[in-house]
């Protein structure tokens, strides 16, 4: 009898070991087919060509069909499935998937977010709602869903126009950047288009110093509403006290809005490694601002802080530069409608030419008288710090005086020791102006030595080269 239980006890475990083993296969095979089918479908988006996808969907829908069918309690075929049919316009069927979906997982925050788009297809938009908050309220940790929901809520404000639906936007909006700050500047993108006062645009902005300090860099730099943007920098507090991009981005904010901007702005030049490239940007800046005397004073500070530095002496150049022309626009406009005049009084072309040049001393006269500070610092700039910006900003100079021989020769010198094809390609336009095809040519092609792959000194030979074959001349003397 004991060896009768003990023969039955071992072909028991051996068909306990079979059935296992069956058990197991059959639920391998179910997940072979889920893998194969996720990866057609995630390959199914990369393709281009919509026939090409639309064959990956196919051929994905049925390795998913035969995983659901081998695991029926696995909520991955049915979502899949649901994506698939949403991706072939089919909303009724796609939401028929994606509840199966749900009854083996409800707590999946992603296939809620795909029912509710999968509803709104549908026009069923109070359900679509009520599933997109389900899947916010599981997807806390999910930024980029929290984002798209808080997207579908903007879509049905911008259709329904219900304050409700906005203050959602907002809500998901803001629970997307505080889990990631990328989000922010995604989401100000979106409500830019219907130019939401600031008001309504702080509702999307998390209460941190980082948050407030990249909504101040938009407000500002990307939309120009300064006086919004230095309040976020001031909500930013105290914490990036020690950062130079935050500094310079406040000093800004104050430069726009008549603030006492040089505090910030000196020390963010003194913690930047890049002084050089800094005092250029404020520069355009400072133009933007109008703020000219404000920034000849700044100019002149950083000269004094750092001698070594031509950026600061380039900028105040530029700046005594602009307001001289616009200090001499009356007297050289006055001056071009009494050369006119003249002109068309001429009896012969030496006459002309005497008007010409007589009216061109007169001008340059203007300009020296002008100028006469501004040169002789850049030239006492110029032989210190041999800067070739330096010298093509006296080059500049020099023009406005007519004193073309000396401004082709700080060309000349600058091309020659910038280690830019910028510096090569003003040389020869100015050669091209003066009408020296011959010697721009030689430049263009010297540049392009030294440059190969500078596709605008290639035009700049073409150029040169075929009025040179011509006779033709471009221009000034």
């Amino acid at each position: 009898m004991k060896t009768i239980l003990r023969i039955v006890s071992v072909l028991a475990a051996t068909g306990a070991a079979a059935a296992g083993i069956a058990s197991s296969l059959h639920f391998h095979r179910a997940g072979a087919e889920l893998h194969a089918g996720a990866l057609l479908y995630e390959t199914s988006l990369q393709q281009k060509d919509e026939a090409g996808a639309a064959s990956f969907r196919k051929s994905a829908a049925e390795a998913l069909e035969r995983a659901a069918a081998l695991d029926p309690g696995d909520p991955d075929p049915p979502y899949y499935l649901g994506r698939i049919a949403a991706r072939d316009r089919r909303s009724e069927d796609a939401a028929v998937r994606l509840r199966a979906s749900l009854r083996a997982n409800p707590f999946d925050g992603r296939v809620h977010y795909y029912l509710g788009m999968a509803l709104a297809e549908l026009g069923r938009r109070d359900e679509a709602g009520r599933t997109m908050e389900t899947a916010a309220s599981l997807s806390r940790n999910n930024p980029g869903h929290l984002y798209w929901i808080g997207y579908y809520f903007w879509n049905v404000w911008e259709k329904l126009g219900r304050v409700q639906d906005l203050q959602k936007t907002f809500q998901y909006f803001r629970q997307a950047a505080e889990g990631d700050l990328a989000y922010l500047d995604r989401a100000l993108k979106v409500l830019e288009e219907f130019s939401l006062r600031y008001e309504n645009l702080v509702q999307v902005i998390p209460d941190t110093p980082e948050a407030h300090a990249q909504a101040g860099r938009y407000l500002g730099h990307s939309r120009g509403l300064w006086e919004p943007a230095l309040a976020e920098f001031l909500k930013a507090g105290a914490a990036l006290e020690n950062r130079p991009d935050f500094l310079l981005d406040r000093g800004l904010a104050l430069l726009f809005t008549g603030g006492d901007h040089r505090p910030d702005l000196r020390r963010g030049v003194d913690a930047s490694p890049d002084r050089k490239a800094v005092v250029r940007r404020l520069a355009y800046y400072f133009r933007a601002a109008r703020r000219a005397r404000d920034g000849l004073v700044f100019w002149v500070e950083l000269e004094e802080a750092y001698p070594e530095l031509a950026a600061p002496v380039l900028s105040r150049a530029e700046t005594e530069l602009e307001q001289a022309r616009t200090r001499l626009e009356p007297e050289m406009k006055k001056l071009s409608e009494d050369r006119a005049a003249a002109l068309s009084k001429a009896a012969s072309p030496a006459e002309r030419k005497g008007i010409e040049d007589d009216f061109t001393r007169r001008g340059a006269s203007l300009w020296t008288e002008a100028l006469r500070g501004t040169e002789r610092h850049l030239r006492e700039k110029v032989e210190a710090l041999r800067d070739p910006d330096l010298r093509r900003a006296l080059a500049d100079v020099l023009v406005c005086q007519a004193r073309m021989d000396e401004a082709e020769s700080c060309l000349r010198l600058a091309a020659e020791t910038g280690g830019s094809a910028s510096y090569w390609k003003d040389l020869v336009e100015f050669l091209l102006y003066r009408g020296k095809n011959e010697d721009a040519w030689n430049m263009a092609l010297e540049g392009r030595r030294r440059f190969p792959d500078d596709p605008r000194l290639d035009a700049l030979v073409k150029r040169a080269q075929d009025l040179m074959l011509s006779g033709r001349s471009t221009g000034g003397r």
